[in-house]
């Protein structure tokens, strides 16, 4: 969970986060910035503003793990087939390729709530 940092730049409040964005299948934290409120008798100090940083920050912290852009039959056939292929017996490969072969990917590709 983040709280941000709040700053006051000239006559603006700004809210300094991280924010997790999927790039080819990595997810990186990227720097934002965002405009809180302009100084003001109402915005005069950190704490006044720091209600308008937590409904910012909200939904970055609601999410428990970044979306994921690759299907679990994906990540089986280019990640984990891959690693075994490299690490693993020949025997455990050819069992794997045999066992590929009865196509679990429907299974796995379908949704949960079907």
């Amino acid at each position: 969970m983040q709280r941000g940092s709040i700053e006051r730049r000239g006559n603006c409040w700004l809210l300094k986060y991280y924010e997790p964005v999927m790039i080819d299948g990595q997810v990186v934290k990227r720097q934002k910035a965002k405009k809180l409120a302009t100084f003001s008798e109402q915005y005069y100090t950190k704490e006044s503003v720091q209600h308008l940083a937590d409904e910012i920050l909200a939904p970055i912290n609601a999410r428990s793990q970044p979306e994921s852009g690759q299907t679990v039959a994906a990540f089986l056939e280019h990640v984990y087939l891959q690693h075994v292929k490299e690490t693993k017996k020949p025997t455990t490969v050819t069992t794997l390729s045999i066992l590929g072969r009865l196509n679990p990917r429907p299974q796995v590709s379908t949704p949960l709530d079907a």
